[in-house]
């Protein structure tokens, strides 16, 4: 009786394993500054790493010019990925984030351009966007383009 009770119990726990190997992630996210890298970081005056500040878990631009940072967005699954973007609540201004797809053989499609607007609050709130990919082994990125005093609190995507 003690075997079959010990190999009904490893029977269980290796079915539940399966099962929980096989169950894809649904979403993804990062703090907006826990997330970043800047895009083409050699083309600055000076260093915006030096000067992009954390504000809360958001990425703040503080360098006294526009900054173009990207958030790599691993994916585990083709079609259409769902973006939403967490603007920085403390910044009255315009600014946007666009996201892109790319194929790794030179091939890349754009999503559609989420824009923060300056208003009442600031330019914070959340905004939704989308991109597809067509085939494994596609990758997306976010691309934001920083004014100073714009941030970005929080990216989320689904898989």
């Amino acid at each position: 009786m003690k075997g079959k009770t010990k190999l009904l119990i490893l029977g269980l726990c290796l079915a539940l394993s399966l099962a929980t190997a096989t169950v894809p992630a649904e979403a993804r996210n990062t703090t907006g500054f826990a997330g970043f890298h800047l895009d083409s970081p050699n083309t600055y005056k000076s260093d915006p790493y030096l000067c992009l500040t954390e504000d809360h878990g958001a990425v703040v631009n503080s360098c006294g010019f526009t900054v173009g940072i990207v958030y790599d967005m691993p994916v585990d699954n083709t079609g259409t990925h769902w973006i939403s973007v967490v603007g920085y609540w403390g910044f009255a201004g315009n600014y946007y984030c666009q996201p892109w797809a790319y194929d790794g053989n030179g091939g890349a499609w754009a999503g559609p351009q989420v824009s923060f607007f300056a208003g009442e609050r600031g330019s914070e709130g959340t905004w939704n966007t989308n991109v597809t990919t067509y085939s494994n082994g596609e990758s997306i990125t976010l691309y934001c383009v920083l004014p100073n005093g714009a941030g970005i609190a929080n990216v989320n995507w689904s898989q």
